[in-house]
């Protein structure tokens, strides 16, 4: 599993619905906000490299994603909705996306230069009963 005793903690805590946001190097987090800085160096750890890292930890029940994501990154936005199959999908402007993602509880910065490489997820319930149908139907493999 993860072995980051900060990013651990703070997905350990999450409750139903609480959100939080996986984000790119260059995300204009808002410097009040809670984050977990993985960079090392450029595109190291990588924002899917990260996805898949804390799917393995985490059940998501929803994902936001930004319009331009498809736009810019297809590759990357092809990828993200093959993951998530039965989870609800947001797409929104960047500017709202922004918006939705400064109320999350934490942000994961990642290493990754890949333009759009964010998303927002909010949690599922801890009770197996309600979020079966949100467990993906394979390991996620790095």
């Amino acid at each position: 599993g993860i072995l980051n005793k900060e990013l651990m903690a703070e997905l350990t805590g999450l409750g139903h619905l609480d959100t939080f946001v996986i984000c790119d190097a260059g995300f204009p987090v808002p410097k009040k906000a809670k984050k977990i800085d993985l960079a090392i160096i450029e595109n190291l750890p990588t924002f899917m490299q990260i996805l898949k890292s804390v799917l393995n930890e985490v059940i998501v029940e929803e994902i936001i994603l930004a319009e331009e994501t498809k736009k810019m990154s297809g590759n990357l936005f092809d990828e993200i909705n093959s993951i998530f199959v039965a989870q609800m999908k947001t797409l929104l402007p960047f500017n709202d996306f922004f918006v939705q993602a400064c109320a999350a509880d934490f942000f994961i910065r990642t290493a990754d230069f890949t333009p759009y490489a964010n998303v927002i997820l909010k949690s599922a319930s801890g009770v197996k009963k309600y979020n079966e149908e949100f467990e993906l139907a394979f390991d996620i493999k790095l």
